[in-house]
């Protein structure tokens, strides 16, 4: 049903030259997202999925900074939830365009700061977490971007991390850089680093401790 109402004009207005009308389309393909007719036989089923996945692609590179940012809000949100519905090859590409290309977009700190935020929401899925453990600490440089609002989303994202047991945020970004960013950085930094550090090495107040072994008596 929503194939049929999209389809007349969402292709075409995701290829229009007003970047504000691609921004707009951007947000509905990734919500509408997976646009499939069950009428279909299973291989249209399969191209109408990857001309979805190619769309993606084409939007995460847009020229214009606010469709990119949408782009990669939305890409996000698609992979958080249907992670385990997408095939192995179109996932592991756009994990990869994010991880490796849109973190380190120079021309736009906001679309930096949506691939941290991208990340942490993907997190949450389980089933993400293999694979993003093997790829976050390629993103290490971040915490030292020169960009504050990058730095606070960067370490957003470690915290996040430290409450997955499967990912120990200490190998995303070492104590030695943290520590760095700890005598040089902002006060909301310095805190932000405080709070995640804390309870990995000083055990908040009332945790259990093992209790002591009593001495014994020589007879």
């Amino acid at each position: 049903m929503l194939l049929e109402l999209y389809q007349p004009i969402l292709w075409r207005a995701l290829q229009v030259p007003n970047p504000v009308v691609r921004q707009n389309a951007a947000s509905v393909l990734c919500e509408a997202f997976p646009l499939q007719d069950p009428r279909q036989s299973q291989r249209e089923l399969d191209d109408l999925l990857q001309r979805q996945f190619n769309l993606f692609e084409e939007l995460l590179f847009d020229p214009f900074v606010a469709v990119r940012t949408v782009a990669i809000h939305g890409v996000s949100r698609v992979v958080g939830i249907y992670w385990e519905l997408i095939p192995d090859a179109p996932l592991r590409v756009l994990i990869g365009h994010l991880v490796n290309d849109l973190a380190f977009d120079t021309s736009a700190v906001a679309v930096r700061i949506a691939v941290l935020e991208g990340l942490t929401y993907i997190l949450d899925n389980h089933l993400s977490q293999p694979l993003l453990k093997a790829v976050l600490p390629k993103l290490l440089p971040l915490l030292h971007d020169q960009t504050e609002r990058v730095r606070i989303a960067f370490i957003n994202l470690l915290t996040a991390v430290k409450s997955i047991k499967a990912i120990k945020f200490y190998e995303i970004a070492p104590v030695e850089h943290l520590l760095a960013r700890l005598a040089v950085d902002s006060a909301e930094i310095g805190k932000k680093v405080t709070s995640l550090l804390l309870n990995s090495y000083m055990p908040p107040a009332g945790a259990h401790r093992p209790p002591r072994q009593r001495p014994r008596l020589r007879h």
